[in-house]
């Protein structure tokens, strides 16, 4: 498993996550779900509900709140980790290194 970053490339915020699948399927999921909220037309309440709802992940949060896209080809690993709960701590680490520079 690994602890990888996605920036955005609108502002200067990046995602940490982790997962136990190889990095680039993860990522597509992430981008499979952005594309789709994303590409939704919505009148004022359903945008409004859209964003009320719990999305699958962090990314695709801020992507439909803030309209952000991703940058998925500076996609990288931060670090490997096979273990489950020492991937949360990692993770859980590096979020707090970065601070505001990250948004999960």
């Amino acid at each position: 498993g690994v602890v990888y970053e996605i920036p955005f490339k609108l502002c200067n915020k990046t995602y940490t996550g982790d997962t136990g699948c190889q990095l680039n399927t993860r990522t597509i999921e992430h981008r499979k779900e952005c594309e789709k909220e994303t590409s939704r037309r919505h009148t004022r309440a359903a945008k409004q509900e859209a964003e009320s709802t719990i999305k699958k992940s962090a990314v695709t949060d801020h992507c439909t709140r803030e309209n952000h896209v991703m940058d998925w080809d500076n996609t990288r690993i931060i670090n490997t980790e096979q273990q489950k709960y020492n991937r949360w701590i990692k993770e859980a680490i590096e979020i707090r290194r970065r601070g505001c520079g990250t948004m999960n």
